[in-house]
């Protein structure tokens, strides 16, 4: 399904400034693709970059984005979620510079919806080139 059209925000529970992602690009039951275009004005922009530590919250917010979007897709209302930790975050680059765009991707591992909790295997590519990887753990509170 094509969720480019959908406002970002109505799938994440941010508001700016801590709303970093700017489109959603694509999701399905089991993936998500979010874009972000670094540029001075970004939270945590030093100089002309972001540093790469940046790029775990992209991870985790483009986590977000994809339960939002099956919250969505089940009438469900948007709730909110934690990242737990991460197991092998790795950056090729030190920093992601003014005027980069990033892609960022995560495809879940597994979910166990009763606790609350999911794996995700995250990527960030700049021009199709994977420069970051990470498994995040993630926990939302299970439905009341």
């Amino acid at each position: 399904m094509n969720i480019t059209h959908i406002d970002i925000s109505s799938l994440l529970p941010h508001d700016a400034p801590m709303l970093l992602l700017d489109t959603a690009i694509e999701a399905d039951e089991t993936t998500v693709k979010t874009k972000v275009t670094i540029h001075e004005g970004s939270l945590f922009c030093q100089g002309n970059a972001v540093g790469a530590w940046v790029g775990l919250e992209y991870m985790a917010q483009t986590i977000g984005v994809h339960a939002g979007f099956l919250a969505k897709i089940h009438n469900e209302p948007i709730r909110i979620g934690y990242l737990l930790g991460t197991r092998h975050y790795s950056c090729s680059v030190p920093d992601f510079k003014v005027g980069t765009t990033l892609d960022i991707l995560a495809e879940r591992e597994y979910l166990m919806p009763e606790e609350g909790l999911g794996s995700y295997h995250c990527s960030i590519l700049i021009d199709g080139k994977e420069i970051a990887s990470a498994v995040c753990t993630v926990y939302q509170p299970p439905k009341s």
